[in-house]
């Protein structure tokens, strides 16, 4: 049995593995990947840990090298869920097996929410992303469409806006807003946006790449 099973490894989910086995605890890591939301980012330019820019793949690397070095146990298997039994946790997994523990650290971050449409899975990384903050510097000066009329929507449409896209244009499929008062604001008195309710994405397409 271990001492700790650990769900996710990102930043948080391996900084705790670390932490741990310094306390010479029986670690395991269950995620499906090494690098969390690091692996859909171009770049990873934010991180304390490193004074270069860092490339995600390479910080892939380092963390899978970090959980070598420390020592814990790692399974590349998706977390589906975990009960109590006899004073103990088990965490269950896809793929039918089962760690018990004595305590869990949850680290599992956060999964974009995906559109599902044709088009989404082609151009992710090659013009569609889902950080506005790591990505959207890149888009400075282009044309911008951000899809989902909640906070995260308009926080995104808000932090294009402030990065100085040429045309804004902010969808949602229902037909009022669901955003904070805040946020609708201010894409209403920004002069590139563009509001656009009972708006349904049905494709992705792209020229000039």
């Amino acid at each position: 049995m271990d001492d700790i099973v650990i769900i996710g490894a990102g930043p948080a989910g391996m900084t705790a593995a670390v932490y741990a086995v310094r306390k010479n605890l029986a670690v395991t890591i269950v995620s499906d990947n090494i690098g969390g939301q690091a692996l859909y980012s171009s770049a990873v330019e934010n991180y304390l840990g490193y004074q270069i820019h860092h490339r995600r793949g390479t910080y892939a690397v380092n963390s899978r090298n970090i959980s070598r070095a420390s020592k814990s146990s790692r399974n590349f298997r998706r977390p589906q869920r975990s009960c109590a039994e006899s004073g103990t946790f088990v965490v269950e997994t896809d793929r039918d097996k089962g760690f018990p523990t004595k305590t869990i650290i949850i680290a599992s971050g956060k999964i974009p929410r995906r559109l599902g449409v044709p088009g989404e899975k082609e151009f992710a990384k090659r013009g569609v992303a889902y950080c506005a903050t790591c990505d959207g510097p890149m888009f400075s000066g282009m044309d911008v469409a951000v899809i989902g009329g909640g906070n995260s929507g308009y926080d995104a449409a808000v932090y294009a806006d402030e990065n100085r896209e040429e045309s804004l244009y902010s969808g949602s499929r229902r037909p009022r807003k669901r955003a904070d008062e805040v946020f609708r604001d201010h894409i209403a008195k920004a002069a590139n946006a563009e509001l656009r309710t009972n708006t349904a994405v049905r494709k992705l397409s792209a020229t000039n790449l």
